[in-house]
């Protein structure tokens, strides 16, 4: 009932954290204080092209195929690990797509 009464709130954003399964009430100008600071800090991000999700997800799934036909995992296991809902997070959708830079090769 009290997060019904939160969520009423636009001064807030209510999500779950990223490596637990908590959820978590943040300042509405302070997140987006702090998401535009990272997605600014070009030494760490680069923006990226296009959305990556469709193509990762298809990447992984021919890789979970692989590994079935192969029989280094069962069919019951290439389902579990199969995607088959990605998207982008609704949190970020009003940015832009960034991502880190991985390598030193990166511009």
């Amino acid at each position: 009932m009290a997060l019904q009464q939160l969520k009423k709130d636009p001064s807030i954003i209510i999500t779950k954290a990223d490596k637990v399964n908590i959820t978590t009430v943040l300042d509405k100008e302070w997140y987006d204080n702090k998401i535009n600071k990272m997605r600014d800090d070009e030494e760490t991000y680069k923006p990226l092209k296009t959305n990556p999700t469709a193509s990762t997800t298809e990447d992984v799934n021919k890789f979970i195929n692989n590994l079935l036909e192969s029989n280094e995992i069962t069919k019951e296991a290439s389902f579990r690990l199969k995607i088959s809902d990605a998207t982008t997070p609704p949190d970020y959708t009003d940015y832009q797509n960034y991502t880190k830079k991985t390598s030193l090769s990166d511009p």
